[in-house]
C-alpha cells in the first residue's frame, strides 16, 4: 500500500525538492535541509530521524511546499537502507505542534479563481497523512502545544501520539461545518462513547491529560521529559525499529514522569502543612 501511495504521488509534478536530495539527508546525520527560510527541519543521528515543523509564528500550520516536503522525507526515509530505524515528529516555536492547514491560503487562491492549487494542497495533504499510515518504522509525534485539522491528521495516523500538559486538541473545521477531514472520520468514531461524534459536531477542544484519556494520545509525557524520548530512542540502537520496544520506552518514561511529579506534590502538600 505504501509502495502504491508513493507510485501515485510520484507521477505529479512540481515538488518543491527532488528525492535524491532527502535520500543524500538521511544518510547524513546531523545534516539539515539547506533552504534560506526551510519549511521544515529534517535530521537524522544515531538511527532517529527527526522531522521539525518550522513555521512557528504560523503556529506551524501547513501549507503545500511543507507537505511535499514531509512526504518525499518520509519516502526517503521508508527506502531501505535509509538508516532511519524510528520517525520523531515535532514543531517549532514552543507553541504549537501543528495547527492546522493554511486556510487562509488556500481560501485566498479560492477566491482569486487558483482552485487548482487549492484542491492541489489538499490532495497532498492527504497523501502525506495516508502515508504516515502505513510507515512500517515507528513514528512518534509530540503533541506539545496546539494540535488541530491537518495537524491531528499528521500525528494520529502514526503509531505514537505523545501528549503534555501543553497540547490542546480540536477539529475546529467542525465548527464552521466542515467534516472532520485528514482521515479523522476513520478514527473518531472509535473514542469511547459517544465523545467521537461531539467532537465531530461541534469542534471541542481537549486539553493535556484529556487528549490521553480519550484515546487520541498514547501516552503522557510532561514537556519537561520530552528530550528523553529522542535520547533513549538513539540510546536504543537497533531496537528502536521494534514497536515494542519504543513503546516500553515512551511507557517507561511516563510512568516516571508520573511518579516523579506524585513525589513533588506530596512533598509539597507535606510543606504546606508544616507551614
Amino acid at each position: 500500500m505504501f509502495a502504491r501511495l508513493f507510485s501515485r504521488a510520484g507521477s505529479r509534478r512540481n515538488w518543491s525538492i527532488c528525492p535524491n536530495t532527502f535520500k543524500n539527508l538521511a544518510a547524513t546525520p546531523g545534516r539539515a535541509m539547506s533552504t534560506s527560510e526551510p519549511l521544515i527541519l529534517a535530521n537524522v543521528e544515531q538511527g532517529v530521524g527527526e522531522l521539525i515543523l518550522n513555521r512557528p509564528r504560523a503556529l506551524n500550520s501547513l501549507n503545500s511546499e511543507m507537505v511535499s516536503q514531509l512526504y518525499q522525507v518520509y519516502r526517503a526515509w521508508s527506502t531501505p537502507g535509509s538508516g532511519v530505524r524510528a520517525i520523531l515528529l515535532t514543531g517549532a516555536g514552543g507553541k504549537a505542534f501543528c495547527a492546522g492547514g493554511d486556510v487562509k491560503a488556500v481560501a485566498q487562491q479560492v477566491m482569486s479563481g487558483q482552485q487548482q492549487p487549492a484542491m492541489a494542497f489538499f490532495q497532498s495533504e492527504y497523501l502525506t497523512d495516508a502515508a504516515v499510515s502505513q510507515l512500517a518504522l515507528p513514528h512518534i509525534a509530540l503533541l506539545d502545544g496546539i494540535t488541530m485539522g491537518g495537524g491531528a491528521g499528521l500525528a494520529m495516523h502514526g503509531h505514537f501520539r505523545v501528549a503534555t500538559e501543553r497540547t490542546l486538541f480540536a477539529m475546529p473545521e467542525c465548527a464552521i461545518g466542515l467534516f472532520p477531514d485528514v482521515g479523522m472520520m476513520v478514527l473518531l468514531p472509535h473514542l469511547p462513547g459517544q465523545l467521537g461524534a461531539y467532537l465531530a459536531l461541534t469542534g471541542a477542544r481537549l486539553t493535556g491529560l484529556q487528549v490521553k484519556r480519550a484515546g487520541l494520545a498514547t501516552h503522557f509525557i510532561p514537556s519537561s521529559h520530552l528530550p528523553e524520548i529522542r535520547q533513549q530512542l538513539q540510546q536504543a540502537g537497533a531496537a528502536a525499529a521494534d514497536l515494542a520496544h519504543v513503546n516500553n520506552i515512551l511507557t517507561s518514561i511516563q510512568t516516571a514522569a508520573a511518579a516523579q511529579q506524585g513525589t513533588g506534590a506530596a512533598a509539597a502538600a507535606q510543606q504546606q502543612q508544616a507551614d
